[in-house]
């Protein structure tokens, strides 16, 4: 019984860093009228991955809310993955609060689901 739980405490702990998706490059979605084009990254430390999105710094997705400082705006942000998803909550002090969360479709799709003040990311978008 103690070699079982050891093996499953094991298995729980290594399974850990294949738990986010990969994100790295530039992605772009054509709508009707326009182009947008994302640049995404990851770095993976052990068993953290930190995600930069836009070509801002890169933020450890933890799950913990931290304070930023970017290009004269101030607010903070929280990072989370799961097998599929990365998850943005960004905050701007004294104004919006956004959510984005980026999707692995396959190993060159994603989704992007942004909040009613950032709509105009969402949608499919292909690796360049």
């Amino acid at each position: 019984m103690k070699t079982l739980i050891t093996i499953a405490a094991l298995l729980l702990t290594s399974t850990s860093a294949f738990a986010c998706p990969l994100f790295n490059g530039e992605y772009e979605r054509t709508g009707a009228n326009s182009r947008t084009t994302i640049s995404l990254n990851t770095q993976v430390m052990g068993d953290a991955y930190s995600y930069s999105l836009g070509g801002g710094g890169y933020y450890s997705a933890d799950g913990i809310t931290k304070r930023v400082h970017e290009d004269n705006v101030s607010g903070s942000i929280k990072v989370s993955c799961d097998a599929s998803n990365v998850n943005f909550e960004i905050a701007i002090d004294g104004g919006a609060i956004y959510t984005i969360r980026l999707t692995a479709i396959s190993s060159t799709q994603l989704e992007i689901n942004a909040s009613a003040n950032y709509t105009e990311l969402n949608g499919v978008y292909s690796r360049k």
